[in-house]
């Protein structure tokens, strides 16, 4: 016959657990006022150091998820200044082509003004200027340059200072001959008009000083002594 196993009540082990907890209990229920305050103070400290790393904890947690958040923010207002930047730049750069392309349809219009009130043609221009040139080599050196202002309206004609030793019927005769071809020619080739419509013409020195008088009514001119 097997042998007949003690009841769990009976066993030394589960007698001493009973034992254990009895004397625990007992303790508690005896247990000093010190030793109970003592006891309270402890579990106190260990519930509010509990406390303590928990709200550190999700003090942390919110700090980085502020700092998390700022960043974010930051980086946002960088691509929004970046983005208003390069728009302000767009807008700049367009204005300045609007601003180049004005300023040069200007310019154009001003050169088409100025070349569309000159009553002549280049082609025309280059036949009077031959025919100065012309007028230059006839006179055998004594005629350096002859120059135009106001479109031609005057005609100053340089000449070497030995003009002013010729004879005076000579430098006369010089003078209306000369004076007759250039603003001939000036008036025929230019402008196309008849005699009335006459320029004027000045004989100077290469100093700029007038060596004949220039008459604005009848024509002509009258050397100078």
């Amino acid at each position: 016959m097997s042998k007949k196993r003690k009841p769990l009540y009976k066993r030394w082990w589960f007698i001493a657990i009973v034992a254990f907890f009895i004397v625990v209990a007992l303790g508690l229920i005896f247990e000093s006022d010190e030793a109970k305050e003592e006891r309270l103070a402890n579990q106190l400290a260990m519930e509010q150091e509990r406390q303590a790393k928990t709200e550190k904890k999700e003090a942390e947690k919110e700090e980085k998820e502020l700092a998390k958040q700022e960043e974010k923010e930051r980086k946002e207002q960088e691509k929004m200044d970046q983005k208003l930047a390069e728009k302000e730049k767009k807008e700049t750069e367009q204005k300045e082509k609007e601003l180049a392309k004005q300023e040069e349809n200007k310019k154009e219009k001003e050169v088409s003004s100025e070349a569309s009130q000159v009553p002549y043609t280049k082609e025309q221009e280059e036949g009077l200027l031959e025919a100065y040139n012309k007028i230059i080599e006839e006179s055998e050196g004594i005629i350096v340059k002859i120059e135009q202002e106001d479109d031609y309206e005057i005609i100053n004609v340089f000449l070497q200072d030995e003009f002013k030793y010729l004879d005076k019927n000579i430098k006369q005769a010089l003078v209306d001959e000369w004076g007759n071809k250039i603003e001939n020619n000036t008036r025929s080739r230019l402008f196309g008009t008849g005699i009335k419509e006459f320029k004027y013409v000045y004989f100077k020195n290469l100093q700029g000083e007038y060596l004949a008088d220039t008459n604005h009514f009848d024509r002509g001119w009258k050397v100078k002594e």
